[in-house]
């Protein structure tokens, strides 16, 4: 059987070929193991070749790796070694993989969304990471989303909530913690992140980091490298004080951590690492 829909498609043995191309992009090994783990059975040979994996290099190849074996663990059985050696599964040996990276649930997601007044759409950016110190993104994607509505005072919520939750419905990766541009809390009144953290059922934690200040926001507010100038970080679902701390750690030297300048920088197309998705809500 074959998947098709967002990322890679293909068959077992197709996606298997891809792996073995060495030739092959580090995106589309991830994507192609992610592809597997949204096949409804996989082979012996099929999880044994997700095994040999475990100690791929690229980070995000072993993350999916994560990802396919907790999405699909019925399909793999307690370790065993078959007739000719070679190993037929690899829960157990995932344990270390697994803690190194969270258990597969532990990936951040900073959101950041560009506006196009004249064409009335806007592009949703998102930048996938596992530790708040990286330099790097593991993922991104973008998603156009076109119908939107004018801005309106205290609405700005119902503009741009649709469009973080259209790019977070494409990220394959299990997150546990969303980054915006912005506020959760407004004093006494919900914010962007509020909102944003109902729509998601309260399952993940939202972090905001704003770069103005509002009067009646309760935010902490951090300095990051020689900038005297602060950020203002509010939070649900995890204590704000605990999130201000992981802002100030984030990578780069400057008062924006680098991810989230990324995320900015993504959403006006003004750099472009991974292939995109895309759709229109």
């Amino acid at each position: 059987m074959s998947w098709f829909g967002i990322g890679l498609g293909g068959d077992e043995s197709q996606l298997l070929g891809l792996l073995d191309n060495r030739t092959a992009s580090e995106t589309d090994r991830i994507e192609a193991v992610q592809a597997m783990s949204r096949l409804p059975k996989l082979s012996e040979r099929g999880r044994g070749r997700i095994c040999n994996l475990i100690d791929d290099p690229v980070a995000g190849v072993r993350a999916a790796v994560c990802y396919a074996v907790k999405r699909a663990s019925s399909g793999f059985a307690e370790p065993e070694i078959a007739p000719s050696g070679r190993r037929t599964c690899c829960v157990a040996e995932l344990a270390d993989v697994l803690e190194a990276l969270g258990d597969g649930d532990n990936m951040i997601a900073a959101l950041d969304v560009h506006y196009d007044e004249i064409a009335s759409s806007a592009l949703a950016a998102a930048v996938v990471f596992q530790n708040w110190e990286d330099e790097e993104p593991l993922r991104e994607f973008t998603v156009r989303c076109d119908g939107i509505a004018p801005y309106v005072p205290g609405q700005f919520f119902q503009r741009e909530l649709p469009c973080l939750l259209a790019v977070l419905s494409v990220i394959q990766e299990p997150i546990n913690v969303v980054v915006i541009d912005g506020y959760v809390t407004l004093g006494d009144k919900p914010g962007l992140g509020i909102h944003l953290w109902e729509a998601l059922q309260r399952q993940k934690a939202v972090v905001g980091v704003a770069k103005t200040r509002f009067h009646s926001a309760s935010a902490v507010e951090v300095c990051r490298g020689l900038s005297k100038t602060p950020l203002f970080v509010t939070a649900v679902g995890m204590e704000v004080a605990e999130a201000a701390a992981k802002v100030v750690t984030m990578a780069g030297s400057h008062r924006i951590p680098m991810l989230l300048r990324g995320a900015d920088q993504l959403a006006r197309m003004i750099r472009s690492t991974f292939p995109h998705a895309w759709m229109q809500p």
